[in-house]
């Protein structure tokens, strides 16, 4: 088991690895990848069929940086840093079952802020960008906040993601408007619906599937986005919260039956344990083998303000159901 993380010391941002021998239950030692521009610039770090370990890092606006294991299953040793992209934020990674890597981001070019793809086959170089998303505004602040996940034998890349842009380039920055939805059933190559319908690139808010919220901002909901897990059924779980009221209130949402999403609320369950706290994102859903679902969530008390437990509250402690 790798783990892949940011440390902050004497001003510096430092991408750092650990692996976990599950044979002696032994940790190796901490070892430093490389740096990040500054605390946007944490890792995707995910392994291929062989083994081989693959590290995207460093920007917030800027190209991205990747190394990848010198040996599989070896945390110990890496290539070289190669470069790509040119002004990128917020990264989310996958190994299709060719090896190939696909990747999402954020992209700042001169015209407008977009949702970008990058691909890597499996021995060559990285390719794109391709644009898959932009916002309803011409130019502004935007953050897709996007997650990828693989349904079985990786045939279908499911992805969902936030609605979050400001009216132009450095004025107000709205809330998290919606949460959305898109899959691919051929490797990135064509995105679509979840009933099949196609959707054409770039997409935008009209055309993307809505999970919650509207397609245009009309009020006061923020809506933020955690991971994406798929069950041994291939259905795609998304976790989400509304951070704009308190109490804060998370959502685990999958398609149903007959479309639309089916919504599970988790504030009553997390209040019926921990009485008078509320919960949000950061949170995560995953599957074990026996399609058991774990989720872990940020919760805060109940009666702190939007605004004092928006980010890091004292009283922040992670709940796991």
């Amino acid at each position: 088991t790798h783990a892949a993380w940011l440390d902050s010391e004497d001003g510096r941002f430092l991408v750092r690895v650990r692996s976990l021998d599950r044979s002696t239950g032994r940790w190796s030692a901490t070892r430093t990848i490389g740096e990040a521009f500054d605390n946007h610039g944490g890792p995707e770090l995910a392994a291929d069929s062989q083994g081989y370990l693959h590290v995207v890092y460093f920007p917030h606006h800027h190209p991205f940086r990747y190394r990848r294991s010198l040996r599989p299953n070896d945390s110990s040793e890496w290539t070289r840093e190669t470069a790509f992209g040119e002004r990128c934020t917020y990264s989310t990674v996958v190994v299709l079952p060719d090896d190939s890597l696909v990747l999402v981001c954020r992209e700042r070019t001169d015209r407008r802020w977009v949702m970008n793809q990058y691909t890597k086959p499996a021995d060559g170089a990285w390719e794109g960008p391709r644009t898959l998303l932009h916002g309803n505004a011409p130019s502004g602040y935007t953050r897709w906040q996007t997650a990828l996940a693989l349904g079985p034998a990786g045939k279908v890349m499911h992805m969902s993601f936030m609605v979050y842009e400001g009216s132009d380039l450095f004025g107000e920055q709205g809330p998290g408007y919606a949460i959305g939805y898109l899959r691919s059933r051929d490797g990135g190559r064509h995105w679509e619906q979840s009933d099949g319908t196609p959707v054409s690139l770039p997409a935008t808010p009209s055309t993307i599937e809505l999970v919650e919220g509207a397609r245009i901002r009309s009020g006061p909901a923020n809506l933020r986005p955690g991971n994406m897990a798929v069950d041994p059924n291939g259905s795609p779980w998304l976790i989400y919260s509304r951070l704009d009221r308190q109490p804060f209130e998370t959502w685990i949402a999958h398609p149903a039956n007959g479309g639309g999403w089916q919504k599970t609320p988790l504030l009553p369950v997390i209040q019926r344990h921990w009485p008078h706290r509320s919960v949000k994102t950061p949170g995560q859903i995953v599957f074990d083998r026996n399609g058991t679902m774990y989720v872990t969530l940020t919760t805060v008390c109940a009666d702190a303000s939007v605004e004092q437990g928006y980010w890091g509250h004292q009283s922040a402690e992670v709940a796991l159901l």
